[in-house]
């Protein structure tokens, strides 16, 4: 998500990461044997997909994923397979490993976005990425989706592992009160103490940091859990979390201390609001990048239908 390479980017995040810091990623992931690099096109306006096809990766064995954004102006199957073939031009591939569809919010059904994929084609549906972390694991909403999904044999792709960093070490009043998660939840720094403090303590008794517990506990539920890279040391410290095993008495002291703080019960007008702004946002992506990346797509596809015709 922080890989995009627009004005935009680099005023959101402050920084935009470096080529060779992420050729160092590239490299760092090959040899500990990391193959699932989870982007969209909404990360940095599709900048994200560049990279990635730049870096190599859809053709270096990698399982790629990418995302459909349903924004207000997308209304029609037909937008959904233009969008898969923008996002697939700009990984440099002709079919992605995976389609998700983005957020929990859309401005219509999702059953039209299934049509115009997996019913039409009989492709089946493979995944399903929804936040799962222990701020939100007890949530009924949450513990139901997973519940379907594991009884139909779809896996559990988990965003937001660490709570963008309500779980992590370092954690602070004040970046607490910044956050945007415990913003969304009303969740506040006290409200955490006792959650943090569980796994602060296995975190200690195992020599390992907040965070590899958090990741560790999720493949233990049998989730995929995803972590944002920005650099090969946290890529070696995510990977690290994969060489050990929590305990079943680890897990269950764990899953009686999560919370149930999802966000999918948030009221109407706050989701019609969150797809207000994702539509605005992506425009602003768009003027961002100058729509270079555009035009170089048409150019493509009327190259490609000329071959056709």
């Amino acid at each position: 998500m922080m890989w995009g390479t627009t004005a935009l980017d680099r005023r959101i995040n402050g920084y935009l990461i470096s080529d060779a810091t992420l050729r160092g990623i590239r490299d760092e992931a090959a040899r500990a044997g990391v193959t699932f690099f989870d982007t969209a096109e909404g990360y940095g306006g599709g900048t994200s997909e560049i990279r990635l096809r730049r870096l190599g990766i859809p053709r270096a064995g990698g399982v790629v994923a990418t995302k459909f954004l349903p924004t207000l102006w997308r209304w029609s199957e037909a937008s959904f397979i233009r969008a898969l073939r923008a996002s697939n031009w700009r990984l440099g591939v002709e079919c992605c490993d995976i389609y998700f569809i983005h957020t929990p919010i859309h401005p219509r059904s999702p059953d039209v976005w299934v049509r115009a994929a997996a019913r039409k084609h009989g492709i089946r549906i493979a995944a399903n990425q929804i936040m799962f972390n222990l701020l939100v694991s007890d949530a009924p909403s949450v513990r139901d989706v997973v519940k379907t999904c594991n009884e139909l044999g779809i896996a559990v792709v988990g965003y937001g592992a660490l709570g963008q960093g309500l779980l992590s070490d370092g954690l602070t009043r004040n970046k607490a009160r910044a956050n945007r998660f415990a913003r969304l939840t009303g969740l506040s720094f006290d409200e955490l103490s006792e959650l943090r403090a569980t796994i602060a303590e296995i975190a200690a008794g195992r020599s390992v940091s907040m965070a590899q517990v958090c990741v560790n506990w999720a493949m233990r539920k049998s989730v995929l859990p995803l972590v944002g890279i920005r650099s090969v040391e946290q890529l070696r410290d995510t990977v690290a979390a994969t060489t050990f095993e929590l305990s079943e008495a680890e897990v269950r002291c764990l899953d009686r201390a999560a919370l149930s703080s999802s966000t999918f019960a948030r009221p109407i007008a706050r989701r019609a609001a969150f797809t207000v702004f994702i539509s605005c946002l992506v425009t602003m992506y768009r003027l961002s990048h100058l729509f270079a990346d555009r035009t170089a797509f048409i150019s493509h596809e009327r190259h490609t239908s000329a071959k056709i015709e």
